[in-house]
């Protein structure tokens, strides 16, 4: 048993050491259907103390208001055990039932790129479509599918906290 998990082991090590690297930008995308109208999920979505449940755990944000509708993020969290800084603008946009994150050019970053869209879409049945999606680069050298893999999971991850916060706010107006 021992030798067989040192061979998956060397074999696997064997595959990162020679997948290519990420190249260039990739997109994740997570869905969800919730059972609360647009109006509530811009509510939750658009609260900025919701922001904080949203990235990854760990993540320590500091977030500062721009505007009535742009507020600047700083982050900091670990990437694959690597800790990344950067800053992000957030922009709502409640006629579109939109928010964007857009990485902050104007601070240091860690990230080559980083954008991310919440859109909210009506459903003819009730209730309401959350889409989120991701834009990144992390400009490290990592093989393409461990950065697509850690992409991917992130995004579920957020979408998740969001119908977690939709949840808890359901279950208080109770």
């Amino acid at each position: 048993m021992a030798a067989t998990r040192a061979v998956a082991a060397t074999l696997l090590l064997a595959a990162i050491a020679t997948a290519p690297l990420a190249a260039g930008a990739g997109e994740s995308v997570a869905s969800t259907q919730v059972e609360q109208a647009p109006g509530q999920v811009w509510s939750a979505l658009s609260d900025v103390e919701t922001w904080r449940h949203l990235f990854p755990p760990g993540a320590e944000l500091t977030i500062e208001p721009l505007d009535a509708r742009r507020y600047r993020i700083h982050a900091t969290t670990a990437l694959a055990g690597v800790r990344v800084r950067y800053s992000l603008i957030a922009t709502r946009r409640r006629a579109q039932c939109l928010v964007e994150f857009t990485l902050d050019r104007s601070r240091p970053a860690d990230l080559r790129q980083l954008s991310s869209t919440w859109q909210i879409e009506r459903l003819p049945e009730g209730g309401s479509v959350i889409v989120l999606r991701v834009v990144s680069d992390s400009g490290m050298p990592v093989p393409g599918f461990v950065e697509r893999k850690l992409r991917d999971a992130s995004t579920r991850e957020s979408v998740a906290a969001l119908v977690a916060e939709l949840a808890d706010r359901t279950a208080q107006r109770r």
